[in-house]
C-alpha cells in the first residue's frame, strides 16, 4: 500500500476586456489581474490584423458625370462624381481588404448612387477592384494608390 499526497493549484489572469486594438491613439490599455494569487506576467504580442486608417493623399476631384459615359437619372440629370487617392505602403507582403466605413455599411439605404474603388501598383496599372462588398486580396511588398470614386446627383454632398 503506498500513500500519495497531491496538492493541485489553479492559477491564470483575468482579462477585464476582450483585446481589440483599435484605438486613434494607437495605444490601448489593458488591465490584467490575477485573483488567486499574486503571480508573475511576462506578456507579449502577436497581431493577427492590422488596421491602417488612410487619409486622403490629394483633395477630391468632383466633376459632372460624362453625358458619353454615364446614364442620366430618370428626370434626365447627370449626376456628380467624387474621386478620392489615399497612398498605401506596405512595409511586407500582406492580405488587404478596402473599406469605406461611412458608405459600405449600407446598400439600398446609401444615399449614394454608385462607390467603387481601385488599387494600383505604381506603374498605375489596376490590381484589383470593389464596391460595398469588401473582399480580402493579396498585395506583394510595395507602395500602391486606392482610388475610391462615389456618385451623387447633388455635388455639395459630395
Amino acid at each position: 500500500k503506498a500513500v500519495l499526497a497531491v496538492q493541485i493549484s489553479f492559477g491564470g489572469f483575468q482579462i477585464d476586456r476582450r483585446l481589440n486594438l483599435y484605438s486613434p491613439d494607437r495605444l490601448v490599455r489593458v488591465d490584467v489581474s490575477s485573483r488567486l494569487k499574486v503571480a508573475e506576467l511576462n506578456p507579449s504580442v502577436t497581431l493577427k490584423k492590422h488596421l491602417f486608417v488612410l487619409r486622403p493623399s490629394a483633395s477630391a476631384s468632383i466633376k459632372r458625370q460624362s453625358e458619353f459615359r454615364d446614364y442620366p437619372d430618370p428626370d434626365g440629370r447627370y449626376g456628380y462624381e467624387g474621386v478620392w487617392r489615399y497612398a498605401l505602403r506596405l512595409t511586407e507582403s500582406s492580405d488587404v481588404i478596402i473599406r469605406c466605413p461611412v458608405i459600405s455599411d449600407y446598400l439600398y439605404e446609401n444615399p449614394f448612387e454608385c462607390q467603387m474603388w481601385t488599387v494600383n501598383d505604381r506603374h498605375g496599372r489596376i490590381l484589383f477592384h470593389g464596391d460595398a462588398w469588401p473582399t480580402s486580396h493579396r498585395l506583394a511588398k510595395g507602395e500602391y494608390t486606392v482610388r475610391v470614386q462615389i456618385k451623387h446627383n447633388k455635388r455639395e454632398v459630395l
